[in-house]
């Protein structure tokens, strides 16, 4: 991922800024950071927080699904959407335990 951020924005032009990496958990944002700041990569990154975007720097924006509710990028990349994940495991209970909520 971080290879096709970097390529979006060295070959086509694309603002770090204008892309945005969904993770499941604030953990994950971080390792992704950590990945995107090293060599040979070198991507500027700014973690999305409560408030949404708290700067206009040129850096990709990463954040939790929830983060970026009405939020608007030209690319978004997904990570770990596999079954368990989206929809996470924990809200699998409620159809069975609290069928209102």
């Amino acid at each position: 991922m971080a290879a096709l951020i970097k390529e979006r924005h060295d070959t086509h032009g694309t603002p770090y800024s204008a892309m945005a990496i969904s993770v499941p958990d604030g953990a994950s944002a971080q390792q992704f950071a950590n990945i995107l700041a090293r060599n040979p990569f070198f991507v500027p990154s700014i973690e999305l927080g409560k408030d949404g975007l708290r700067s206009d720097a040129d850096a990709v924006r990463i954040g939790t699904m929830h983060r970026f509710k009405g939020l608007e990028f030209q690319r978004v990349f997904l990570t770990s959407v596999s079954e368990g994940q989206v929809p996470h495991q924990r809200i699998e209970q409620y159809p069975r335990s609290n069928p209102d909520r």
